[in-house]
């Protein structure tokens, strides 16, 4: 999955908003808390299907877009899309050419990951082995998707992060800035960490953001316009663009 902001390359506007944590909005957790007390009464509604979005006019192996000659297919598309669960798939079935983006963006950290031979740093196996510690996304997600996952975060942490400190003064303005939506009484020391994470998550979508917009500027990209204007309209008359992953953060897990 990717998240780097966008770049608007390809008809998607830079700044749309896009949720943390991976996810599209609402939140799992969020989701997984009203499930479970809508799930005390009867009658609670059945988990949603998988949508198909397969496209009847066109092979999986149409080609989409090449980056630095490096062929982006349908089928990555649709493998990608596979990733989400069911209840954000109906959010983001008309929003195949935001995938397409995520995809090419996604494409240009794995190429700039593999030049730096990022796969032999130390955060690349330590990433590995914390994500392969997780019975959940060993059971869910492919080996190439663990790995293409901890070669991209790995880049941006060494290549565009480093280390990140934030001083007091940083946190105690967020901390007033939202001290309004804490639970009354939430003292400073307490929310410390939570805050450190906020700013952390800003850090890495800003900087990821501009980083992925020097390799775009230095790719060569070519899209198969006449399939982006189609998934443009369909997503227009879809409705208002729902919220897409951030690079870097974590893969959706069914």
């Amino acid at each position: 999955m990717d998240a780097t902001g966008g770049t608007g390359e390809f008809g998607i506007e830079q700044g749309e908003e896009r949720p943390d944590d991976g996810q599209v909005s609402p939140a799992p957790e969020q989701e997984g808390a009203e499930a479970e007390e809508f799930d005390m009464f009867e009658g609670a509604a059945p988990e949603p299907e998988e949508i198909d979005i397969e496209d009847p006019d066109r092979a999986p192996d149409t080609v989409l877009a090449t980056v630095n000659g490096e062929d982006i297919l349908l089928q990555d598309l649709y493998d990608e899309f596979a990733l989400y669960p069911p209840q954000h798939q109906q959010q983001i079935q008309h929003q195949q050419h935001r995938l397409l983006d995520d995809l090419i963006r996604q494409e240009l950290l794995l190429q700039k990951a593999r030049e730096k031979e990022i796969q032999e740093s130390a955060a690349y196996k330590e990433l590995i082995a914390e994500l392969e510690a997780s019975p959940e996304v060993v059971e869910e997600l492919d080996r190439e998707v663990i790995e293409n996952y901890a070669l991209t975060t790995a880049l941006l942490d060494e290549e565009v992060l480093g280390e990140l400190d934030f001083s007091d003064e940083e946190l105690r303005a967020l901390y007033d800035e939202y001290e309004h939506m804490m639970p009354e009484g939430t003292a400073f020391d307490e929310i410390k960490p939570q805050l450190e994470q906020m700013l952390e998550q800003q850090e890495r979508q800003e900087k990821g953001a501009r980083y992925v917009r020097e390799l775009y500027e230095a790719a060569e990209v070519d899209v198969d316009q006449a399939w982006l204007e189609e998934k443009e309209q369909e997503g227009a008359e879809a409705g208002p663009p729902v919220r897409m992953p951030e690079e870097g953060e974590a893969p959706p897990v069914q």
